[in-house]
């Protein structure tokens, strides 16, 4: 593609995903032994995932920096909510995961496109 881009860390807005409530019921230790993601109109749920793939989901704009200090693997339920409903979502992370979004500033490491063709 003709790119030439490099690595770089930047001080920048963030959210920090930190801990609000460690007893919910949907964040539990996995005891499960394969990932899977399921869905329905009633809710999601992820087994045996490392808390690391939550961010992604949360990410609209503003990097998400996991601060919650959990390590292994999580299943994770929530309802389900429509998509584009950012504070319905923000509110069942809150809620169901006992997890919360909290402004802040970190260096972020970023891919910087010095040149494109």
């Amino acid at each position: 593609f003709g790119l030439v881009a490099r690595r770089e860390w930047i001080e920048t807005n963030v959210l920090f995903l930190t801990v609000r409530n460690s007893h919910v019921t949907g964040l539990k230790r996995s005891i499960s032994a394969n990932p899977t993601i399921r869905q329905s109109s009633d809710f999601i749920s992820l087994s045996n995932e490392p808390l690391s793939s939550l961010p992604p989901l949360l990410e609209n704009d503003i990097p998400v920096v996991d601060r919650t200090g959990f390590y292994g693997y999580y299943d994770l339920k929530w309802d389900n909510v429509h998509q584009g409903a950012r504070t319905n979502f923000e509110e069942a992370v809150r809620d169901q995961l006992g997890l919360e979004l909290v402004p802040g500033n970190d260096r972020v490491e970023f891919l910087v496109v010095d040149k494109a063709n």
